[in-house]
């Protein structure tokens, strides 16, 4: 009865090992994911890369000129927690961006939702949205 009671013991700590293991390797860094967002001639460009806790977002935003198409900035929101960045506005030409959302909850965020706006004198809209999955 011993015998059994040790080898049922140690399987368990061999097994909750292993799980821990799988859990771990789930939640390293993954390859950049890219995403495109275009709007008529502006653009929002990049890749998200996944890692432990946080997802980092690179990219660039593209705007024509204000007079013309209006001002363009992007929101990142990463989940399951809902943590925001945004970026600065651009009305002429390319900016680049770097933006680390942490997501402090095991395995990291699962998911970022990347939000393109168009900014005019009177108003403020979301053109188009994109979903890049861990």
């Amino acid at each position: 009865m011993r015998r059994w009671i040790s080898a049922c013991v140690t399987f368990m700590i061999v097994l909750a090992g292993l799980t821990g293991a799988a859990s771990s390797a789930q939640a390293a860094t993954s390859a950049a994911k890219p995403f495109d967002i275009t709007y008529g001639a502006t653009y929002a460009r990049g890749t998200v890369t996944f890692s432990n806790r946080t997802a980092t977002v690179k990219g660039v935003q593209r705007a024509v000129r204000a007079d013309i198409s209006g001002c363009r900035y992007v929101i990142m929101t990463a989940y399951p927690v809902g943590i925001s960045q945004k970026t600065g506005l651009t009305c002429t030409g390319v900016d680049e961006y770097t933006k680390g959302l942490t997501v402090d909850v095991p395995g990291g965020p699962g998911y970022v939702e990347i939000r393109f706006y168009d900014v005019r004198q009177d108003s403020t809209k979301m053109v188009e949205m994109t979903t890049v999955f861990r």
